[in-house]
Parts: C-alpha cells; sequence; structure tokens
C-alpha cells in the first residue's frame, strides 16, 4: 500500500458477520461511502441492515481517519474520540482499543480489490467476533455515460 486516501475513496459494498460467542448469529449487509472531508480528514460512512433472527435494523456508522503518512492514518470515532492507529504500508495491520473494561483486537487486510476488518471483543458484558468485507461497488453504466 502506497497511497492510503487513494485507496479508501469511493463506495464500498459491505458484508459483515457477527458471530457472538453467547448465541446470536447477526448478518450485516450494506455499502460505506469514503470522501475527503473540508478539514483533510477522510469520512467514512456506512450505511446497512443488520438481521437477526429476531428482528430486521438499519444502522449506520461514521469514522473519521486523519492521514499521518502515505499508507498510514488515525482513526477517530465521529465524536473526536480515539479509535485506533492504522499503518497498512505492508497491507496488513493489527491494532487494539481499549474501551472501559471492553478490549477490542483488530486485524485490517487490503487486497487489490477490497478490504477485510475482523474484530474480536472481549469484555464483562461482550465476548464477539466481527468480521467485515469490503468490497468495491461497480459503477452503474448508463445509456449516458457511453461515448
Amino acid at each position: 500500500m502506497t497511497d492510503l486516501e487513494t485507496y479508501l475513496l469511493g463506495t464500498w459494498q459491505l458484508t459483515r458477520e457477527i458471530i457472538d460467542h453467547r448465541g446470536d448469529h447477526l448478518h450485516l449487509v450494506g455499502s460505506a461511502e469514503v470522501e475527503r472531508s473540508t478539514e483533510g480528514a477522510l469520512c467514512y460512512f456506512e450505511r446497512a441492515t443488520l438481521e437477526s433472527d429476531v428482528t430486521t435494523l438499519e444502522f449506520t456508522r461514521t469514522y473519521l481517519f486523519h492521514p499521518t503518512g502515505a499508507a498510514s492514518a488515525s482513526v477517530e470515532f465521529d465524536d473526536g474520540s480515539r479509535f485506533f492507529e492504522l499503518d497498512l504500508q505492508n497491507g496488513r495491520c493489527r491494532v487494539r482499543h481499549l474501551c472501559d473494561q471492553d478490549l477490542y483486537l483488530g486485524l485490517i487486510l487490503t487486497t487489490s480489490d477490497g478490504w477485510y476488518m475482523r474484530w474480536r471483543c472481549r469484555g464483562p458484558q461482550k465476548n464477539y467476533v466481527a468480521t467485515t468485507y469490503l468490497s468495491r461497488r461497480a459503477a452503474v453504466v448508463t445509456a449516458e455515460s457511453i461515448p
């Protein structure tokens, strides 16, 4: 990875599987859009539908990626609090985040056509693995876009 901004910018197809070791198995399907903000950060916004055995919910999430190098960024939640430091110079990055008593251990991998995130969360009230696949959304071809 030599250019994190160019790699992330654009629209992504998103799928996520969450396996709660207390019994729940959830699926999330949607999309993510990464755009440059006026402050220079990359704004990651995902919109998806979360499905379980008992319910379906609409879901959104926003992160801010503040570039710190050609292949690295400081990632924050949308409220400005720190999430993790990302360095994809080698195409992969292990990260950790402590949220009160919950420890999140993450692995982020990139490929030529997408990226993969796996989070393992353990704490007094949590015990799950969330695996997310993001792939480039194909461009829509219309009659107006054909020369």
